[in-house]
């Protein structure tokens, strides 16, 4: 069997092949003993962990006293490793903590067991039966005891987990069954349901999806009754143990249960729970032969104790398993934990042989921990020497193990030493590759007394926006002048942050609605929008139906320089502009006007596509109908790489008219590329057997197009996902330039999600908006904030989602584009909500332009180049003045200048620059730089950060030297 030399080597070229960095490692405890019991870390990277001392202990400075047999300390370490704060359980009897939780507000709960009176902190007192008692508290995140009760009754207890709204759940062992109870935050019982079973029955772990339903696994004999639903164990034996899961919802009510089957052990036992962000679950346990859940069956590995991991989907179908050998017979994984990227991440013990896959095995005496991909591969392992293990993930996915340990606990080059016979442990592995880190940095709220509605952003030369929409409001608030009919065009200047610097209104007597801005080529840009004005105000040309296309023509500094109006006998309704290089520009919408007026072509059916063509001047050049027998919506335009136009539409109608390919389903995108001169070149549908339609296309280059829109098709034809809903998923398609699909992405929550504006980014992947109307699901991580929230994700360059973000205040919001900066991105939108969830002021009117800066922490700021550098992540050096080699770095710490001082030894001679970064401890690079690498000294000015302890990484040709300093 392949060795652990074997395990690193394939680590290096098979898996993520990246050093390892481990930011810091603690210990704390007495000459007596520490064992850890449990930790949960929350987002920010605090972690909260428990277990039991047998002596009077120290734990960095904070002296606990000790009482009898088994006393608890509960404290709490931030993400730097500090501790923030240490309490204990104590009392004459023997206190034994049992699960730890902690919810959204930072407020700490623990479940414990007690025999007689136990003193929280020496001071509030509960009393017990004189026989081993649950108890529970409650702490605030700052350590402060807010309240602490014995659980009346007694069913051994064994796992707490905190919902969203500051409730939780708790699972305890009848004498046969398991009883799942929900408390309130204040610890009054909410409710309690029992499920009992034929023999015995434990329920060892509990966890909650998304929407807050529990999940609990364990083992048990014979048959267990779920009320509705009862499951048995393989061949109904009350001697055959075998591991269940079971998910309830929010009211304890079993929605569906799994029980092992197709077993050849007498003993199988689900331990840990996971769930990801799609509320996919994990389970990992403990089987010594073959063990299945429903037709999905994996083999034992070694003849006895194997662990296994199956994955479920929200719905408890089985989806995939590993199982892994192992040397002895006890739980070496120990605990499972799901990070942004929905990977799941495993704290693993393999003290003996085993396999953990087909290619990769482990020798004797590693701790691990393994990532897996979704699709259950082994992506990574990072090894190290400690003992049995906690873990928790913050949201950057760097990750923190806890534990106990005797000896020397190794991480990295970093060391710890017990002072006792076992000791509290917690380390911080930093993520090798971080997600970006994307803040908001500031928002911006313009408008007057009534009506405001945000179309466009765009970025000027001065780092400035140019925002523009659609006006009722009279001079007031940020407009400065008054409206001229019922609705204008309203166009507004603003600097770098927001503030606004001109504003301008455009209309006439009647309803002039902007419906989009897009830059001439030459300056200045084109406000195109439908009006039913006549003659009047700003606009020269007569109505020539119920709404016409109207074009104004502003310079940069937003004075018209022309208008035109374009329409038909019907409706004519603008959404889309494409500016060409001539200086001219191409208008499009929907129209429902036979041959009339500017439109030279009849209907082909209810609705069509109209577009027309625009000299520099705003002159007609041509104007083109498209459209079949039923309804035709323009959703885009670009220009392909050819000089063509691509002309991007949602089509209800069968073959007819210009439309000479079939439906799929009730709407479809259809695909028309045009010449220059408005002439068909090419045709192509691209849909799912439901309800798709296109709201927006952009070029990609020449690597085609991305098309983004709603839908809610399940898997058919060019949809590849079903729908999360009935309503409709953000649905994004990537096209080549001949129009051939290469892939789709869904994206969706459980009620109606619409994509509307795409971007792609400098690291070739996607930036995309829309609204959407519910609480955290599917894909959406973030609750709703208002009525109606901006949805935000961002993806790579092949679709796969990064990371996802809901802004809103309390009422409605929606995105209407982006302006991409060189440290993040600007949204643009409008908002009907005073100040409340992201808004930060109030309303003007009855809505407003709204626009928010975000920016994307882990990118660089430079201090005189803003070339990316390559990642560098050899980092785990004690602090001191550091000597690498005949390289130097001092002093350190550091205040305000540091000096690094290179060795000719080892640099290439041709080598004409270095590159020098400064990194956090979330790995995010902060600084960088790039030097002549002739100079043998470097100096550094420190004075603008913060106090902390950093990275310095120094690369000259393909030599690099890592650094850890301390800035004070």
């Amino acid at each position: 069997m392949k060795r652990l030399l074997l395990l690193l080597t394939l680590c290096a070229s098979t898996l993520s092949s990246y050093a390892q960095v481990w930011a810091w490692a603690k210990t704390g405890g007495s000459t007596g003993w520490e064992v850890t019991k449990d930790m949960v870390t929350d987002p920010d990277g605090n972690s909260y962990i428990t277990g039991t001392y047998g002596a009077n202990a120290n734990f960095a400075g904070i002296p606990l006293p000790y009482t009898a047999k088994n006393d608890v300390f509960i404290g709490k370490y931030d993400a730097s490793g500090n501790l923030l704060w240490m309490n204990y359980i104590n009392g004459p009897g023997n206190d034994l903590p049992l699960s730890i939780t902690v919810d959204a507000t930072g407020n700490c709960y623990i479940l414990g067991t007690f025999t007689d009176s136990s003193f929280f902190n020496g001071t509030y007192k509960i009393t017990g039966s004189g026989t081993i008692s649950n108890f529970l508290a409650k702490y605030d995140r700052n350590g402060n005891l807010l309240w602490a009760k014995r659980e009346l009754g007694f069913n051994p207890g064994f796992k707490i987990a905190a919902d969203k709204i500051g409730n939780f759940y708790l699972t305890s062992r009848l004498t046969n069954g398991y009883q799942l109870s929900r408390y309130a935050g204040n610890g009054n019982l909410l409710w309690s349901k029992n499920f009992p079973c034929e023999n015995y029955s434990v329920g060892y772990d509990l966890t909650l999806d998304k929407k807050g339903n529990p999940i609990v696994t364990g083992f048990f004999r014979g048959t267990l009754n779920l009320g509705a639903q009862t499951i048995h164990s393989y061949s109904n034996s009350i001697n055959h143990a075998d591991a269940y899961i079971v998910k309830h919802d929010t009211a304890g009510n079993p929605l569906w249960a799994k029980s092992s089957v197709n077993t050849t052990s007498t003993g199988n036992a689900g331990y840990h729970l996971a769930t990801d962000a799609n509320d996919n679950i994990y389970l990992a346990g403990l089987h010594d032969g073959r063990i299945g859940f429903d037709s999905l069956v994996v083999t034992d590995q070694l003849p006895t104790s194997n662990n296994f991991i199956f994955k479920f989907s929200p719905t408890g179908q089985p989806l995939w398993a590993k199982s892994y050998g192992l040397y002895a017979g006890t739980t070496y994984i120990y605990k499972l934990r799901v990070n942004s990227k929905n990977e799941l991440v495993a704290a693993a013990d393999f003290s003996g042989n085993g396999d953990l896959d087909t290619v990769v095995s482990v020798g004797a005496g590693p701790q691990l921990i393994l990532t897996y991909s979704p699709a259950g591969k082994i992506i990574g392992v990072v090894q190290y020497k400690f003992g049995p293990q906690l873990l928790g993930l913050d949201r950057y996915d760097n990750v923190y193990v806890g534990g106990y340990y005797g000896g020397t606990a190794l991480f990295g080059n970093i060391s710890i030493t017990e002072n006792g016979n076992y000791d509290l442990g917690i380390a911080k592995y930093l993520n090798p590759n971080p997600a970006p880190v994307i803040t908001k940095a500031w928002d911006k709220t313009l408008g007057a007394s009534s009506y405001d509605r945000l179309r466009g952003i765009i970025p000027t030369s001065d780092n400035g926006y140019i925002l523009a929409g659609t006006s009722n409001s009279n001079a007031g608030g940020d407009k400065s002048q008054n409206s001229q009919g019922s609705h204008d065009y309203w166009l507004v200047k603003t600097n770098a942050h927001g503030g606004k610097q001109w504003d301008k209104t455009f209309g006439g007597t009647g309803s002039d609605d902007l419906m989009t801005i897009v830059p001439a080529n030459g300056g200045g840009y084109f406000l195109c929008g439908q009006s039913n004005s006549p003659a009047s105000g700003d606009k020269t040309g007569g109505n020539q139906g119920n709404l016409d296309y109207w074009v104004v023509r502003v310079d940069a500094n937003g004075n018209k320089l022309w208008d035109k109006t374009f329409g038909s006998i019907g409706e004519d309704r603008m959404l889309k502009a494409l500016p060409l290089a001539d200086g001219g520009v191409i208008i499009g919408g929907r129209t429902n006007g036979g041959l009339s007026g500017d439109k030279t072509e009849d209907t082909r059916g209810s609705w069509d596509i109209w577009l027309v063509r625009l000299d520099a001047g705003g002159n007609k050049v041509w104007d083109k109908t498209l459209g079949g027998s039923g309804i035709d919506d323009l959703g885009g335009l670009a220009l392909t790489h050819n000089g063509h136009i691509l002309v991007g539409n949602s089509s209800s109608s069968p073959i007819s008219g210009d439309k000479t390919l079939a439906s799929y389903g009730s709407n479809d995108y259809w695909l028309v590329v045009l010449n220059m001169n408005g002439v068909i070149q090419q045709q192509r549908i691209i849909g799912g057997s439901g309800n798709d339609v296109l709201n927006n296309i952009i070029s990609t280059g020449t690597t085609g197009f991305l098309l983004g829109g709603r839908s809610n098709s399940n898997i058919s034809n060019d949809k590849s996902s079903n729908a999360k809903d009935a309503y409709g998923d953000y649905w994004l398609v990537k096209i080549d330039t001949n129009l051939n699909k290469t892939w789709d992405r869904t994206y969706g929550s459980d009620t109606l999600d619409i994509l509307q504006n795409l971007a792609q980014t400098s690291d070739g992947g996607y930036l995309l908006s829309g609204f959407s109307f519910n609480q955290a699901s599917g894909d959406k991580s973030d609750d709703q904030v208002g009525e109606g929230d901006i949805w935000l994700v961002k993806t790579d360059a092949n679709g796969q989602k990064i990371w996802d973000k809901v802004i809103g205040g309390s009422k409605d919001e929606q995105a209407e584009g982006f302006a991409l900066t060189s440290d993040g991105f600007i949204v643009g939108g409008y908002s009907f909500s005073n100040t409340s969830g992201d808004k930060t002021e109030n309303s003007k009117g009855s809505a407003d332009y709204w626009i928010v800066k975000f920016v994307d922490e882990s990118s660089a700021v430079p201090f005189s180049s803003a070339r990316r550098l390559e990642v560098i992540t050899k980092a785990t050096i004690p602090l001191e003045n550091q000597h690498l080699g005949a390289w130097k770095i001092y002093p350190n710490p550091a205040q305000h200048v540091l000096f690094v001082e290179m060795s000719q030894l080892g640099l290439p001679a041709t080598a004409a620059q270095g590159h020098l970064r400064i990194v956090d401890l979330r790995g995010r690079t902060l600084r960088q730089s790039l030097f002549n690498a002739e100079e043998r000294v470097l100096q550094y000015d420190l004075s603008t950060l913060p106090n902390g302890v950093y990275f310095v990484q120094v690369q000259v040709g393909k030599v690099q030297k890592s650094f850890k300093i301390m800035k004070q």
